[in-house]
């Protein structure tokens, strides 16, 4: 057969087109929800939405909110066959997840008037940047070009130990990740989905994140829950790594390292009481 004709099969049976990231639409409103069961609330002042419009200290807010919009139509009409498309839309659309301006966000009080407001903080920010990068890690492209993840999972995994190795608290730090990368995994399977089919190296990290961030609100510092955490990642990244039949796994793999990593990290501290030495 042809090589033409194989490649139009191809190209006839692959699941990406804009119809189907049209599924990005209610997934949005799943996305919305989900922010407040993991006590993000970048969005939270669009519930009242007037009473916010035109004080100038909500300037950042409302930016949050209309370059996720942005973001999302550039997900679902951009051309995403491009690497760098994919991840600035993830970027954008994953704005109100990442743009914590701190590592212990305060918690929502009626009496406060500021209390939604944003305010700048490049270290974290740039903390986060490189969290919600994780989504794009997820999303397979072509094949040939699989091995420019490897570099990007080598800058993500070193801007994930910053934190530690600069002096911030590591429980602070792991609560933060804890927030930010499983909706950003979440978001990260999903176009994945879109853009190429069922996939169990972008399922597997985005489940095993949701499910531990759940469960590590109850106790963050449980002994049982980290080693389940950490036990979890190695097993799925064995898995995935004997795993023939499915081609393009290095960011998933990556993405589970980077996790278990985190997770090793904070057994350190919690569990074996080790210092983490301060470099920076």
């Amino acid at each position: 057969m042809p090589k033409a004709v194989k490649a139009a099969k191809r190209k006839a049976k692959s699941p990406n087109n804009r119809w189907l990231k049209l599924l990005l639409i209610p997934y949005t409103a799943l996305y919305v929800w989900l922010m407040g069961l993991f006590d993000l609330h970048s969005l939270d002042f669009l519930k009242r939405f007037m009473d916010f419009w035109g004080r100038d200290a909500y300037t950042l807010n409302f930016v949050c909110a209309f370059v996720c919009l942005a973001g999302l139509l550039l997900l679902i009409f951009g051309p995403t066959r491009y690497r760098p498309v994919v991840a600035i839309g993830l970027l954008m659309f994953l704005m109100p997840v990442w743009f914590q301006s701190s590592l212990t966000p305060a918690k929502n009080s009626i009496r406060d008037p500021y209390v939604l407001k944003i305010e700048w903080n490049t270290l974290i920010f740039l903390y986060e940047v490189l969290t919600a990068l994780w989504a794009a890690m997820l999303v397979r492209g072509d094949v040939k070009t699989e091995w420019v993840k490897l570099i990007m999972a080598l800058v993500l995994v070193l801007g994930s130990v910053f934190p530690y190795l600069h002096g911030a608290d590591e429980h602070d730090v792991m609560t933060l990740y804890m927030k930010i990368l499983p909706l950003s995994l979440l978001t990260g399977f999903v176009l994945d989905f879109c853009m190429n089919g069922f996939s169990l190296q972008s399922l597997l990290p985005a489940l095993i994140s949701v499910a531990v961030s759940f469960v590590m609100a109850v106790d963050l510092s449980a002994s049982a829950i980290l080693w389940g955490f950490a036990a979890s990642c190695l097993i799925a990244i064995v898995f995935l790594l004997i795993k023939k039949r499915e081609a393009g796994s290095i960011g998933g793999v990556a993405a589970l390292a980077c996790m278990l990593i985190n997770a090793a990290v904070f057994m350190l501290s919690y569990l074996w009481k080790i210092d983490i030495p301060k470099v920076f």
